[in-house]
């Protein structure tokens, strides 16, 4: 038996090391992922910062930013169409300045804040977990496609997910503990947070109602001082310097009902979906006959939802039964993770612990549901609770199922995580090489015009090309328009000069993937109900390419442009 425990020890020991390698497993790969989604911001934002750290410009490219953030900051400012705090555009300044015609120097700043996660994971479920269960645990956290796919990208969700995932870790060891300097820690992390993304708020109202609500006045100025300080001092630099507070000033929230029912709807597929392959989830949540018949009224409901989805939006059978399927599983979660007395073996010391960890549930949410928009990536705070579920629910599987759980399901979820991964690489690598593809066929920059964002016009802005919406010149019969439509975004006949019609001249197609985040109603980055989808028939990325005449009437969209034009991922 000492035998034994000395090598459970020991795998415990090695466990952080096994860790960190398979992160870099998962990661490496992808070193040379093109800026995507957000990352355009974040890439722009931190060159400003290379310009003027104190009062960075908005700069060429961000009038190009018209499709992202506006918030009541002044116009001349990066900040103006920067709605996040500045503290990871700052940090990543150095590999900014490193960074030229290559991607890697922003990646490689980005993979600390993914082991950062990782390690975070592993001491949050140490608090609850002891052995193979907390190893179990880890490992889901590293390899489940939510957190995977999101790491290889240059943005500020897989940052906030470690900060707030240490906060946490830090702010339960102050109350077992009772140790002053952990509250002084978590305070300090909770203020970088803070400065890293406003998503934060939802720490403040958690730990600052729980410690006046438990009259802990010490633990409150430990915590509260660093944690106003930090965020303060931003405050304070934003009235002298803009004179408007950057907290105040984003107006993206949103309280209306359809608004919410928008992102619920959403929300709840993404977190049913993204944390393991959905048949495993249903294997560990529904381990016994008393456990099914009480989710077959979630079912129910999930199923009835999605046959409205597939009559209103007219989409495809297959659509309705995936969005069942995973908002079924993201309804349990939810309600497992509010009613914490059902985790048998997540090892609580104290009732207070389970309060904070459903409050945050709760809070969080909340904070979801007056976001602009629903996106797998805005949910990742969520996901380390979520595996607490997955591990508690799979613990009490019995047999040669509970032997062979979680083998299977951590290959197949790393499997998985790595093709869907692959499918979003293809996804915005295609815009990378668009350029150069337009320039072989003879497309010159100064005659050709585009209308978008996102990776699409963050590259065709870098080789020359022209943004119809805010280049100086106008564009002149016999030029070029690019219209990107797949996937789908903002097409530009709705925004060219209403004296020109669209001649079709060409089609330029990248990459055939069937597993893809993004087109084809999948929805990873917001502009479906479902995050991922299975396309066999159509190529990851495409563009036409139509000639300027200037007479004739505007033509309708093509036959086969993507039918999920309707849903952008942005809600106007």
């Amino acid at each position: 038996m000492k035998t034994l425990t000395n090598k459970a020890l020991d795998c415990i020991s090695c466990a952080p090391a096994a860790l960190v390698a398979l992160a870099l497993t998962c990661y490496l790969p992808f070193m040379h992922k093109p800026v995507h989604i957000d990352g355009t911001m974040m890439v722009h934002t931190s060159r400003q910062m290379l310009v003027d750290v104190w009062n960075p410009p908005l700069g060429e490219f961000g009038k190009h930013l018209v499709l992202h953030d506006r918030t009541r900051m002044p116009e001349q400012s990066v900040f103006f169409r920067t709605g996040h705090p500045p503290l990871v555009p700052l940090l990543m300044a150095p590999a900014t300045a490193l960074a030229r015609d290559g991607e890697w120097p922003f990646h490689a700043f980005m993979l600390g804040f993914y082991l950062a996660l990782v390690l975070g994971g592993w001491h949050l479920f140490g608090l609850f977990y002891a052995g193979n269960n907390r190893i179990a645990g880890a490992l889901l956290l590293t390899t489940c496609p939510a957190i995977v796919v999101n790491s290889h990208n240059i943005m500020w969700d897989i940052p906030i997910t470690a900060l707030m995932t240490w906060t946490f870790v830090l702010f339960i060891r102050a109350l077992r503990t009772r140790r002053p300097g952990l509250y002084f820690a978590s305070g300090v992390m909770t203020g970088i947070a803070a400065l890293s993304k406003s998503n934060a708020i939802a720490l403040y109202v958690l730990f600052g109602l729980y410690l006046v609500w438990r009259r802990r006045g010490k633990a409150l100025i430990l915590w509260g001082v660093p944690a106003v300080v930090l965020p303060g001092l931003w405050v304070i630099h934003n009235v002298f310097v803009f004179g408007e507070i950057q907290y105040l000033s984003v107006g993206w929230f949103s309280f209306l009902p359809g608004d919410i029912r928008y992102r619920f709807e959403r929300t709840i597929s993404y977190l049913g979906g993204c944390v393991l392959v959905p048949p495993f989830l249903y294997w560990a949540l529904l381990r016994t006959r008393k456990a099914f018949l009480g989710f077959v009224p979630v079912l129910v409901l999930a199923a009835a939802w999605g046959g409205l989805l597939v009559g209103v939006l007219a989409r495809p059978l297959w659509f309705g039964v995936t969005y069942a399927m995973l908002a079924s599983i993201g309804l349990l979660f939810l309600y497992m993770l509010v009613r914490t007395d059902q985790h048998r073996i997540a090892c609580y010391r104290s009732r207070d612990e389970r309060i904070l960890v459903a409050g945050f549930a709760v809070l969080y949410l909340l904070v979801l549901m007056i976001h602009p928009s629903s996106q797998v990536r805005y949910a990742l705070p969520l996901y380390p609770f979520l595996v607490i579920v997955v591990v508690d629910a799979a613990s009490q599987l019995a047999g040669q199922q509970k032997r062979w759980f979680w083998p299977l399901c951590l290959c197949a979820g790393t499997g998985f995580s790595l093709l869907l991964s692959v499918g979003d690489y293809l996804l915005c690598d295609g815009a990378r090489r668009l350029p150069g593809k337009l320039d072989e066929k003879g497309y010159a920059p100064r005659h050709t015009w585009y209308y978008g964002r996102l990776a699409f016009g963050y590259y065709l802005y870098r080789a020359g090309f022209r943004n119809i919406l805010t280049d100086p010149g106008v564009p002149e019969p016999g030029d070029y328009a690019v219209d990107e439509y797949l996937p789908r975004d903002y097409p530009v006949r709705e925004i060219l000069p209403r004296r020109f019609s669209l001649e079709e001249i060409d089609t330029i197609a990248f990459y055939q993937w069937a597993l893809r985040t993004k087109g084809r109603y999948a929805g990873f980055y917001g502009n479906s109900r479902i995050p991922y989808a299975l396309d066999w028939a159509s190529p990851v990325r495409a563009v036409k390419v139509y000639r300027l005449k200037s007479a004739g009437p505007l033509p309708s969209a093509p036959a086969d442009a993507d039918p999920a034009a309707a849903e952008t991922g942005v809600r106007p």
